[in-house]
């Protein structure tokens, strides 16, 4: 079997670092920091689990790389036209001592990734997927989930989505570590990818989104290499139907199909190549829907199966590390529908999440507590929280749950989220198991992202952490967006505040263990920047070895214009050492 990512060996082998200094910081405090071009939306996806290069940091290990989406990348001259997306590679080593420049040069090389068709948004989602091709780097696997484009239906964009997988043993990419550059920005196409998996659906119906979630889920069907699991939560069987689906891609058919050259397969069409191995090694689909006599959904379902997806490696009983987790955040919770009772369909999706086995079956299902939680709208594992069977818990995000207070209603909350870890062998309530973490702000979507992490402060239980999309800090602004400067005043007036819609910066909070004990909480630096959604952890790439966290910030800034430059939403990666 190929060699797991970087990631997998990581959060068995890391050294314990505990956290260190101010318990909150602000992000342009990060030792390194890298931004996108206007509208980009620099990090609207990451990365850091693996090593495109193979390169040796300064204690021996792998530094892994950073991949950063940006699904927006326009053109602002025909900005609907040219959304193109494209995402970033950052290969180490990198040079820290560029921090203030905002775009490091020098030591890092970047890789830009270009799509090749109009509009379909190339970067939604990034993941490293392992060493597919065996060559003892990890590949890549980024998705473009709006496309692909079509001038002769309606609408345009088709929203089928396709997944393109880039091998580092690949010259033909552009970018493979053989040909690259120190120092230098390379740009490539992802017309160039070593795979292209496509999705025509089933004949007639658009708007899967294929590729909105995609993660590496172990060797499933045991060919010898990491397979891939990918959603496409807008998989449906009529207009008023998104049950979600989603498809585990066999790494052995892409690994096939590479040493054949053919470079693209379709996940239906009949005549797809597949050698010695089929394409699509598993499916599965969310709840779905009862259907009338003709095959017709008696009532709308909006399951979205396939939103998110998590590998766990070994988070049950059966020792095989091969479960994952897929959440369904808008799943409708009405069991008495059909027997007559009403339910106002847009609003009553409680959501909930399984946990999937290599035997198809799914197991240990966890449902919301309420009505418009969305449930399962982020998941994550690979952390053993509770330190005590070294099996990985399941962490679960909700970030629209709401805190009502039954006493006096004028005191509920709404939207502040919640964050559920529990363990994936029990399944069921989420009320009564594991620990609950709920957010403290009206509207701060805590759980939008979840995340877990390794054993970082020694006391061997894993850490995990929580971004608050719209969490609130509006007393503070940068004072300018274009240094990677820490000075903060607010230099707007009152009528741009209002014009920015308050001090929604967003914020990423770290948890020690089992308990509710933040570690750090990173703050986004201006109004609407939605810092630390996403985030993700990176072991050994600092310059002696040390750990770091990867915190995005797609939306900074949101600022229209500032001294007659346009800035609006570019979107930094801020890089944080573990020390």
């Amino acid at each position: 079997m190929s060699a797991p990512s970087a990631h997998s060996v990581a959060l068995l082998v890391a050294a314990a670092a505990p956290f260190q200094g101010t318990t909150e910081r602000w992000v342009c405090e990060a030792d390194l920091i890298f931004q996108g071009a206007v509208a980009d939306h620099r990090s609207y996806s990451l990365s850091a689990s693996g090593d495109w290069n193979a390169t040796l940091g300064a204690v021996g290990g792998p530094v892994v790389d950073i991949l950063a989406g940006s699904y927006n990348n326009i053109d602002l001259v025909e900005p609907q036209a040219n959304t193109v997306g494209s995402f970033s590679l950052y290969v180490g080593p990198y040079n820290w001592q560029q921090q203030t420049a905002c775009h490091p040069t020098g030591a890092t090389t970047e890789v830009r990734v270009e799509n090749e068709l109009l509009g379909d948004r190339l970067g939604f989602c990034v993941a490293f997927v392992g060493d597919i091709d065996e060559d003892g780097n990890d590949d890549i696997a980024a998705s473009a989930i709006r496309g692909p484009y079509d001038s002769s239906a309606d609408p345009e964009w088709t929203q089928n989505g396709r997944v393109y997988f880039f091998f580092s043993s690949d010259v033909g990419t552009g970018f493979a570590p053989s040909t690259l550059p120190t120092g230098q920005q390379v740009i490539a196409n992802a017309s160039n990818a070593s795979i292209i998996v496509t999705n025509n659906g089933e004949g007639v119906r658009l708007g899967d989104r294929f590729g909105h979630a995609i993660a590496a889920v172990g060797d499933q069907d045991e060919g010898g290499t990491f397979d891939i699991a990918v959603g496409a939560p807008g998989s449906h069987l009529s207009p008023l139907d998104y049950y979600g689906r989603v498809f585990v891609i066999s790494g052995e058919a892409l690994k096939d199909a590479f040493d054949n050259q053919v470079q693209t397969l379709d996940l239906f069409l009949a005549g797809s190549y597949a050698l010695n191995a089929a394409i699509v090694c598993g499916q599965y689909d969310g709840d779905g829907l009862d259907l009338d006599e003709d095959g017709d959904p008696l009532f709308p379902v909006r399951d979205r199966f396939g939103f998110s997806i998590a590998y766990l490696g070994e988070a049950t009983s059966v020792i095989d590390y091969k479960d994952f987790a897929v959440g369904a955040p808008q799943f409708l919770n009405a069991p008495d529908l059909q027997n007559g009772g009403f339910v106002e369909i847009d609003l009553d999706r409680t959501g909930y999440v399984n946990v999937i086995t290599d035997t198809g079956t799914h197991i240990n299902r966890f449902n919301g507590e309420f009505i418009n939680d969305r449930y399962g709208f982020c998941v994550a594992g690979q952390t053993d929280v509770a330190g005590v069977d070294s099996r990985s818990e399941l962490i679960i995000g909700a970030p629209r749950w709401d805190s009502i207070d039954l006493v006096d209603p004028r005191e509920s909350q709404f939207d502040v989220g919640k964050v559920y870890v529990v363990s994936a062998t029990n399944g069921g309530s989420v009320l009564t198991q594991g620990v609950e973490i709920r957010g403290v702000q009206d509207g701060e979507n805590l759980g939008h992202w979840v995340y877990g992490l390794p054993d970082v402060n020694g006391d061997s239980k894993d850490e995990f952490m929580a971004g608050s999309w719209r969490a609130d800090k509006s007393q503070r602004f940068t004072q300018d967006p274009f240094p990677c400067s820490c000075q903060f005043s607010n230099p707007i007036g009152t009528a741009d505040e209002d014009r920015l819609g308050g001090g929604s910066v967003g914020s990423l909070s770290v948890y020690e263990g089992v308990n509710d004990q933040v570690a750090k909480k990173y703050w986004g630096e201006s109004a609407k920047d939605s810092a630390g959604n996403p985030s993700v952890y990176a072991p050994g790439i600092g310059p002696n070895g040390e750990d770091a966290l990867i915190v995005g910030s797609a939306r900074w800034p949101f600022h229209s214009e500032i001294q007659g430059v346009q800035v609006k939403e570019k979107g930094r990666v801020y890089v944080f050492l573990l020390e």
